[in-house]
């Protein structure tokens, strides 16, 4: 990569347009590359153009859950630093992702400064 070309890309899975534009803008503004998507079946459209170096899922998607994401990437061995975000969590689904070996999860809203640092985590 050159000196003006971001390290990390982010897929950022969220419903919420507002949330997945806030997180994304505020990912550019630190110089970080993003991708986004509102359901599981665009997330797998990102993912099947494009690997990033982070997913930042929302739990419960229109479309299904975004366990199902992080399985995907899970079952490809894709290196991919995954973190799972909900405002309202499933605890089936939570232990679900844990089982994934998700590596972070975030309350909705997230506390900015953490997701900055696990963005920051290579």
């Amino acid at each position: 990569m050159t000196p003006d070309t971001p390290e990390t890309l982010v897929l950022i899975v969220d419903d919420d347009p507002t949330l997945r534009g806030g997180i994304a803008a505020l990912l550019g503004f630190e110089r970080h590359a993003t991708l986004t998507a509102a359901t599981v079946a665009e997330a797998h459209g990102r993912l099947d153009a494009q690997i990033p170096t982070h997913a930042l899922l929302d739990l419960n998607l229109p479309d299904g859950l975004g366990t199902a994401i992080l399985r995907r990437i899970r079952d490809e061995s894709r290196p991919v630093r995954v973190a799972m975000i909900s405002g309202n969590a499933d605890d089936a689904a939570m232990a679900e992702a844990r089982a994934l070996g998700v590596d972070a999860v975030f309350v909705k809203p997230p506390e900015w400064d953490e997701v900055l640092q696990w963005v920051a985590q290579p």
